[in-house]
């Protein structure tokens, strides 16, 4: 119940809150991303998405809705310090910004977004859109993966899985 119950404080009164994926490109999870950050500007909240890496053609999110990137040359290296450096940038951003909570998309900008988030006082929701084994198929994700969200103080609990909340699609058209 906390995802609803965080929706619903949302409709209570604007908050701050930064949308992180790698990128906006021709994806589902891309997509509804950029409709969530719209729908929730449209309703008075402060919205930023933030995006590892550029990409040729982006969805494009509402007017209201300030994007980020967090993309440098210095992140043309190895595995590892790549991700160390796009955690350490997203921790910078997060507390330059001070959201009130921060929604991450996918396995590697879940893990970011709640190590940057480790120790401030922003929420952290993260998406695990499929089926855990096809999103962390590598043994280093499924350890991360065990590891972090057990570390997170709260969890989905699928009993929630009833509630759906409906949109339209927001986003212009990939261009």
């Amino acid at each position: 119940l906390y995802l609803l119950e965080f929706l619903i404080d949302l409709q209570k009164f604007g908050m701050k809150i930064l949308f992180y994926i790698n990128a906006l490109g021709r994806g589902g999870a891309e997509r509804v991303m950029c409709n969530l950050a719209t729908m929730f500007s449209e309703h008075n909240h402060e919205c930023t998405i933030v995006t590892s890496f550029p990409v040729e053609k982006e969805y494009i999110p509402g007017n209201n809705v300030k994007r980020f990137s967090l993309f440098s040359e210095k992140l043309s290296c190895g595995f590892l310090k790549r991700n160390f450096r796009l955690t350490s940038e997203l921790r910078k951003y997060i507390q330059r910004e001070k959201p009130d909570a921060v929604i991450a998309f996918m396995a590697e900008p879940n893990f970011r977004a709640i190590i940057a988030s480790m120790g401030l006082k922003n929420k952290v929701i993260v998406s695990v859109r499929n089926d855990p084994d096809r999103e962390y198929p590598n043994k280093l994700n499924q350890i991360l993966a065990k590891t972090l969200y057990k570390l997170s103080k709260d969890r989905f609990d699928k009993s929630t899985h009833k509630y759906v909340i409906a949109y339209k699609n927001l986003c212009r058209p990939v261009i």
